[in-house]
């Protein structure tokens, strides 16, 4: 092989590997997988979700009972800890409830039925008008 031989192999490499390496994808394959926080089935703008509306989901599926003092790790009893809660961690906390987490254990509420989808989406809704 001549030298100049030599010098081209690079060249001819890259380009192979660059015109490889393009591909053609339609939207929907670069379409990112939607946050569940997004996900919702209602017009948010429509109704107004206040800790009063969500409240007694809270409190009838024991949520602030296991919770308090920081059982399983995640520690709220009261409006300000589940708010504090959910802005660091709100994306695990709507796994749980949806029952989409990686192991059983964390479903939400544990040892109960999961949640209807009206009492998650007034939840989701909660959390993405701010949890006020």
């Amino acid at each position: 092989m001549n030298l100049l031989t030599l010098r081209k192999l690079p060249c001819i490499a890259i380009s192979v590997f660059i015109f490889y390496s393009c591909t053609y994808d339609t939207k929907e394959v670069l379409k990112p997988k939607p946050n569940p926080i997004d996900t919702t089935t209602k017009d948010d703008t429509t109704i107004i979700v206040k800790f009063a509306d969500v409240e007694s989901i809270f409190k009838d599926n024991d949520c602030f009972s296991c919770h308090s003092g920081g059982s399983g790790g995640v520690a709220f009893e009261d409006y300000i800890s589940l708010k504090n809660y959910l802005k660091v961690d709100s994306v695990i906390f709507i796994k749980s409830i949806k029952h989409e987490s990686s192991s059983t254990s964390k479903y939400m509420p544990q040892g109960k039925n999961k949640l209807t989808e009206d009492k998650i989406q007034k939840i989701l809704t909660w959390i993405r008008q701010g949890i006020n």
